[in-house]
């Protein structure tokens, strides 16, 4: 009798989720810069791969949410000040994320959280 495997993991990768980090340049503390970095993404993958997991996976081809899709679980206030940090030099997206707890903004923060 022949078995059929049926991946039924999914998983989604995309190089461009590495382009979210913490320049040394913010005034974000030691600890978020070291947490925000591009190898936290992907060393987690190449982890994956040397375990022969993602092999496993059904590899999902990588999109940007729709905001349909994105005000399922945001308000539209949330999802236009994040768009709205697009428009804003280093200095501004610095003195926002001072208003929040370990949460930093960069400029790309928008397409990466899409």
């Amino acid at each position: 009798m022949n078995v059929v495997k049926i991946k039924s993991t999914g998983l989604v990768y995309d190089a461009q989720m590495t382009s979210f980090n913490c320049p040394d340049t913010t005034v974000v503390d030691k600890e978020m810069k070291a947490l925000e970095r591009p190898e936290r993404i992907s060393e987690t993958y190449k982890m994956l791969v040397d375990e022969g997991l993602v092999e496993r996976c059904h590899n999902l081809p990588s999109r940007y949410a729709t905001e349909k899709e994105i005000l399922l679980k945001h308000s539209k206030e949330h999802f236009d000040f994040i768009n709205s940090l697009k428009d804003k030099n280093l200095t501004e997206l610095d003195s926002l994320g001072l208003n929040f707890d370990s949460v930093y903004f960069h400029k790309s923060v928008s397409d990466s959280s899409l």
